[in-house]
């Protein structure tokens, strides 16, 4: 079979078992130097895609984020530019996954050429898709809603894998407007399509926990319930921290009351322990918010000071400003998110300033990142605001907090 023949092999196995949910512990294996080279530097497959994207399923966000890493310098070293926009556009909702929208949209602002080979393929629908979302959480909605608009679909969409993603952005995008109908009824079409592929674990498409939390009539809240709890079942099952604090939250808005406050506490806590900053970002807010209608307002406004940084830092611009609008509803005065030094930095900032504090010229940067040098020089003036500098010579002790 040889190395490549065996790692394909590896790579198609884990990623089924991430589709049922199972054997969670067994993806780590993808990440091994040999499997990673035979897979990055043998010929294109899709296993090279769902090799990395199991690993992000499977919360294991550093070991993904070196894959993609590889897997870019690999693609452009060989001139492989369809290995290219892929690796790239996954590497943006492994930025996603974690919460770091600005590090996504820099790699999913990539040239349009590595991904303008037919629309009725798989990587144009998800580069849309995850650019759409990223705008949606920053509150841009006239961009994600052209975004989505490239991909020329129309209500009803074909059943297939690569349109979860647009089925999720979309729904999202139409909650955002408050189009609660039809995000019903995509995130319903979605539960159909995932369920036809014989998707069972919520880290792939939580469709239960979207549709649960779409406000419906009186007769629907029963079965907003049922299906919160079965995603919570079937994260536990799956185990990624990500996926069952998703759940939890869901459950936790769905319920209401004691039990509700509880399930939002329990979210909170095992978001602590997962990468996904924006997502417990969202459940700090949310249980912040529960604990100000519960008349808790002392401990809600911690809850909700807590979500505010992080929604800030992430740069979701639409949960920042709901987290603003709750801290003032229990009478604080909301604080002002951390605006200057090392803290300050989102990632992407804080990757251009290493580079930079090393010695790299903006040009090798932009190669090294695939940006412009237009992007890092914007990057690099908002880090010189925020640390108070004027120079490059003085990034590095700037950097350590001298």
């Amino acid at each position: 079979m040889g190395e490549f023949g065996a790692a394909v092999m590896l790579a198609t196995l884990r990623y089924y078992d991430a589709r049922r949910g199972v054997h969670r512990e067994l993806a780590g294996a993808l990440a091994e130097p040999e499997v990673v080279r035979a897979l990055t530097e043998g010929d294109v497959s899709t296993a090279v895609s769902t090799a990395g994207l199991t690993l992000v399923l499977a919360g294991a966000t550093d070991l993904a984020g070196r894959y993609f890493d590889a897997a870019v310098e690999a693609a452009k070293r060989r001139g492989e530019l369809v290995m290219l926009g892929s690796m790239l556009t996954y590497r943006g909702y492994l930025h996603i996954y974690r919460g770091d929208l600005a590090a996504a949209e820099d790699d999913l602002r990539q040239p349009p050429t590595l991904v303008s080979y037919g629309r009725d393929q798989p990587i144009p629908a998800f580069y849309q898709s995850y650019l759409a979302e990223v705008l949606v959480e920053r509150g841009e909605l006239e961009d994600a809603e052209a975004a989505l608009a490239q991909l020329g679909l129309g209500e009803e969409v074909a059943v297939r894998t690569y349109l979860i993603p647009f089925l999720v952005a979309r729904g999202k995008l139409r909650v955002a407007r408050r189009d609660l109908q039809r995000a019903r009824d995509d995130f319903e079409r979605l539960g159909r399509h995932v369920e036809a592929f014989g998707i069972a674990n919520p880290s792939f498409a939580a469709w239960r926990s979207h549709l649960a939390l779409v406000p419906a009539g009186l007769g629907e809240r029963e079965r907003a319930r049922t299906l919160a709890e079965e995603e919570v079942e079937l994260a536990r099952t799956w185990g990624a921290p990500r996926a069952i604090g998703v759940a939890l939250r869901a459950h936790g808005l769905v319920l209401g009351g004691a039990g509700g406050l509880a399930s939002l506490r329990e979210a909170v806590e095992v978001l602590e322990s997962s990468p996904a900053r924006l997502e417990l970002a969202r459940a700090l807010v949310d249980l912040g918010a529960a604990l100000r209608r519960a008349n808790q307002r002392a401990e809600s406004r911690d809850y909700l000071r807590r979500g505010l940084e992080l929604a800030h830092r992430s740069g979701a611009g639409a949960l920042e400003e709901l987290a603003q609008a709750e801290l003032a509803a229990t009478g604080a005065r909301p604080r002002r998110p951390v605006v200057s030094g090392v803290d300050a930095l989102t990632p992407s900032e804080r990757r251009v300033a290493e580079m930079a504090a090393e010695n790299m010229t903006n040009k090798d940067i932009a190669q090294a990142l695939f940006v412009t040098p237009k992007t890092v020089e914007v990057h690099l003036s908002s880090v010189y605001r925020k640390l108070d500098i004027s120079s490059r010579s003085q990034l590095a002790s700037a950097l350590r907090g001298d």
